[in-house]
């Protein structure tokens, strides 16, 4: 997660975003790029879909809660209207034509979290409403989870 922060550092300065961290202690032992991808391509979203007369607050969050591990980035940027939930995770789909962007990144966030064995979601209030991604990872009752294979430890 600090490596995605350490690579996106000049965006971050550019526009002036206020990044939080809210993590409990977890430790995550795994495939490091494919994990780095999905905080890459979350983190830059919500610097890229930010609101013009504002600079970008992002909040990262992760716990452990029953037999998940859940993270969550949250911003107040533009939003994401309910019809689109769903469909941003659809390969080359984006919000609008004149929406920056290829509409990959998302499917492959999306593939990447269920090959993990994980769920990955959306909430959003709508148009300048920020947006939330949610995605999960599965506990197993050692308080361990797999990713692609590897042992991934969460120590609390």
């Amino acid at each position: 997660m600090s490596e995605s922060l350490e690579l996106l550092s000049p965006r971050i300065e550019a526009t002036g975003a206020d990044i939080r961290v809210d993590v409990e202690s977890i430790s995550i032992i795994g495939d490091r790029s494919r994990l780095q991808e999905i905080f890459l391509n979350l983190l830059e979203n919500s610097l890229k879909f930010c609101r013009s007369e504002a600079a970008p607050t992002v909040v990262v969050s992760a716990a452990c809660h029953d037999e998940v591990v859940l993270c969550s980035i949250s911003d107040d940027g533009i939003g994401i209207g309910p019809s689109y939930h769903d469909r941003v995770f659809e390969l080359f789909e984006r919000l609008g034509k004149d929406i920056e962007g290829t509409g990959v990144g998302l499917a492959l966030v999306k593939r990447i979290v269920e090959l993990h064995g994980g769920k990955i979601w959306v909430s959003s209030e709508g148009t300048d409403r920020g947006t939330t991604f949610h995605f999960t990872f599965p506990l197993r009752s050692d308080g361990e989870f797999d990713i692609g294979g590897q042992m991934v430890a969460v120590v609390p």
